[in-house]
């Protein structure tokens, strides 16, 4: 599926989701809850902040584990050293994360 189709599906799932809670509560309150705009953004920006910090934990613990090597228990990788320039972010974070005092070939 393309990038384009995945941001629709997920979008019209948010607005119906949205819409079906909405429905619930007018249902349940019988009146609309009391909310203002400022308060929906500011609630968005925090949860928005939450979820990419825990998707990027997620993505990086999930490099940190697709490039260690475990023999008799040990894990070690072996890709931290590269130059900087050959390291994309996403290694860069995971050599970061598993190994903390690691001295790249810059230093």
């Amino acid at each position: 599926m393309t990038h384009a189709k995945q941001w629709i599906g997920w979008s019209s799932a948010s607005v119906a989701m949205a819409l079906a809670i909405r429905i619930v509560l007018v249902h349940v309150q019988g009146h609309p809850p009391y909310r203002t705009l400022v308060t929906d953004v500011v609630q968005g920006i925090i949860a928005g902040a939450v979820l990419a910090y825990v998707t990027a934990n997620l993505i990086i613990n999930a490099k940190v584990r697709s490039i260690q090597t475990t023999v008799n228990g040990w894990s070690t990788t072996l890709q931290g050293g590269a130059a900087r320039k050959d390291l994309g972010l996403l290694l860069r974070a995971a050599c970061a994360k598993d190994v903390s005092a690691l001295n790249v070939p810059e230093e």
